[in-house]
């Protein structure tokens, strides 16, 4: 054996544990996406919502027990408080950024987009709320446009998911 060889497996012998990798965290259950789109009034304010009811099948998920909101304002908002073309486009391409670090990589599944009185909101649910946290890191870094504000909370019941789905 070489001497490198040696010396690492001297290593790994007094740090049993230390050449493992960690146990992975539990695969998302797989849905298929199937998104509406739903208008109507929050209070006097319009209030535009898609809803992901690929979710259905999934609510109350044990390992899914956490709700994660990521909110951005928007930034020049109409008189209705949705956002002009331009912003609008910008919050589409901020919602891909955030559906690939949370959605695409399984921490958490994309449930809803909330659109009313000057702000976005991206509904997500997960069964590890730090690793959204540590996510939302990630995306400070990648999204400059517009400030992310998460709050995560327990829905068991998904309670939020179901006043926007027939769920």
């Amino acid at each position: 054996m070489h001497k490198k060889a040696l010396y690492l497996l001297f290593i790994l012998c007094l740090f049993p544990g230390c050449g493992k990798k960690s146990s992975p965290e539990k695969a998302l259950p797989h849905v298929t996406d199937r998104w509406v789109t739903l208008e109507g009034k929050y209070g006097r304010m319009p209030l535009s919502i898609r809803v992901n009811q690929g979710l259905e099948d999934v609510i109350g998920h044990k390992d899914l027990q956490h709700q994660a909101g990521i909110t951005v304002a928007i930034l020049n908002p109409m008189k209705n408080g949705l956002p002009d073309k331009e912003e609008d486009t910008q919050l589409k391409k901020i919602e891909k950024i955030i559906n690939s670090e949370l959605n695409e990589k399984g921490i958490a599944l994309f449930a809803a987009v909330v659109t009313t009185g000057g702000a976005r909101e991206f509904i997500f649910y997960t069964g590890n709320p730090k690793a959204v946290e540590s996510s939302l890191k990630i995306l400070t870094g990648k999204i400059y446009s517009h400030t992310l504000q998460l709050n995560i909370q327990k829905d068991t019941k998904w309670l939020v998911y179901k006043q926007f789905s027939n769920g």
